[in-house]
C-alpha cells in the first residue's frame, strides 16, 4: 500500500516520543506514565530520519511538517485505452506534488467537468422559499 510507508513512520514517531518522555522522567519501562501533554511536547519537538526521508514536526500543531514530507495531489481520470462501452477504467495521475514546503506542478489538473479551467467560486445558490417538496403538499 501507498500509506504503509507514513503509517509506519507515524507509529515509530508515537514510540519515539513515549521512550523520551520515559526517559526524560525517569521512569523505569514498566511503569506508564504518561500525560497527553508531555507526549505531545516531546512529539512535536522531536525529529528523525525515517522510512519517507526526515520526519519533523510543526512544535506548535504538532502535524507533520511540510518541508520534510512529499504531498502528491492525485487526479483519477478516464483510461479511454481501457474503457469500453460497458467498463470505465480509471488511471491515477500526479499533476502537482509538494516537496520541501512547496508546491511543483507535474501535469495540468483535470477537474470533474474534464478541462483544467479553475472555476473561481462556487456557483450561487437559488433558494426558493415557496417550494413544497412532493411530501410537503395536500392531497
Amino acid at each position: 500500500s501507498s500509506h504503509a510507508a507514513p503509517i509506519y513512520d507515524a507509529v515509530i514517531a508515537a514510540g519515539l516520543a513515549a521512550c523520551n518522555v520515559t526517559s526524560t522522567k525517569g521512569l523505569p519501562a514498566t511503569e506508564s506514565e504518561l500525560s497527553g501533554q508531555d507526549l505531545f511536547a516531546t512529539f512535536a519537538r522531536m525529529g528523525f530520519d525515517g522510512v519517507t526521508g526526515r520526519v519533523d514536526f510543526d512544535p506548535i500543531t504538532g502535524s507533520r511538517s511540510p518541508s520534510s514530507a512529499i504531498y502528491h495531489l492525485l487526479n483519477y481520470v478516464e483510461d479511454e485505452e481501457r474503457s469500453n462501452k460497458t467498463h470505465v477504467v480509471f488511471k491515477e495521475e500526479v499533476p502537482a506534488f509538494m516537496i520541501d514546503g512547496e508546491w511543483r506542478e507535474n501535469a495540468p489538473i483535470t477537474f470533474n467537468d474534464g478541462t483544467s479551467e479553475v472555476i473561481p467560486d462556487l456557483f450561487p445558490v437559488d433558494v426558493n422559499t415557496n417550494y413544497l417538496s412532493p411530501g410537503m403538499r395536500a392531497g
